[in-house]
């Protein structure tokens, strides 16, 4: 059973053989560096981030700020004061908690929106480039080695 690492092997052997393959490589992490439209989403992303950093702290504060006012004051409560307090508190926690983890969720899966995004465009330029210049197969250096272009 051949892989595709030997499938692509030999036919970039019989390319070569023929004298007609025209290859080329791309290193696609310098590439996507300097990348303004990388660029551009990262600082996008990074706006965001800091929006959402923002608000979890801020409740987080005041969550912390409840914590401490309860300990302060419990020993004045009753003790059906004190289980409602406390009732409250975990409520709050919990939304808290569901809130930073939806947040989280949330700017995994934009960066994850953003990343695509600019991949797709210059895997558009790359497929385009290949078939302008005639350009057999495009290969991208990354730890994976993906072939990015093959016409």
């Amino acid at each position: 059973m051949f892989s595709i690492l030997t499938v692509i092997l030999v036919s970039l052997q019989l390319w070569f053989s023929w004298g007609t393959a025209r290859v080329a490589y791309v290193k696609i992490g310098p590439l996507l560096e300097k990348y303004q439209g990388m660029i551009d989403a990262r600082a996008e992303y990074q706006k965001m981030n800091m929006i959402w950093s923002a608000n979890v702290d801020t409740l987080a504060r005041e969550l912390e700020g409840r914590i401490k006012d309860y300990e302060k004051n419990r020993v004045k409560m009753t003790p059906r004061e004190r289980q409602l307090t406390e009732e409250i508190l975990r409520s709050k926690q919990q939304q808290f908690v569901q809130y930073r983890d939806a947040t989280r969720s949330k700017a995994q899966e934009e960066d994850r929106k953003l990343t695509e995004s600019v991949l797709q465009k210059v895997n558009a330029f790359v497929e385009k480039y290949g078939k302008t210049s005639r350009y057999h197969i495009i290969l991208g250096a990354n730890s994976s080695g993906n072939i990015m272009y093959a016409g």
